[in-house]
């Protein structure tokens, strides 16, 4: 959504779901700067994530007790949520395209503990 010359949200609807409002956030964070901006250094990445959850506990609280937990549960979620989809997304790559994004997506769940 744009308002006066700005980008004030984003709407995707490719695969609504209903579930804890932290959830959105986490995997919007995941999603948004660990994947898609990976090549970030991580001080930029670092002030992202301060402008997202700043921005978004304006509109909506996060429970700060035992939300690191949370997080990390959310972010293996949505990791596994990318690998599962693979076999659809993925399914026109060329072999060695497929077979060199399939290695970074276990590296991925690696780095997350999984």
């Amino acid at each position: 959504m744009i308002d006066d010359n700005q980008v004030t949200a984003f709407l995707d609807w490719s695969h609504p779901e209903a579930g804890h409002h932290e959830y959105d956030i986490v995997r919007a964070e995941y999603l948004l700067i660990d994947y898609d901006l990976g090549f970030l250094d991580e001080e930029r990445k670092k002030d992202l994530r301060e402008a997202l959850y700043e921005a978004y506990e304006g509109e909506m609280k996060i429970e700060k007790e035992d939300f690191e937990k949370r997080k990390n549960l959310y972010r293996k979620i949505t990791v596994i949520w990318i690998m599962a989809g693979f076999p659809n997304w993925g399914a026109e790559f060329e072999p060695d395209k497929k077979k060199s994004f399939r290695k970074k997506l276990v590296e991925r769940a690696r780095k997350e503990g999984l």
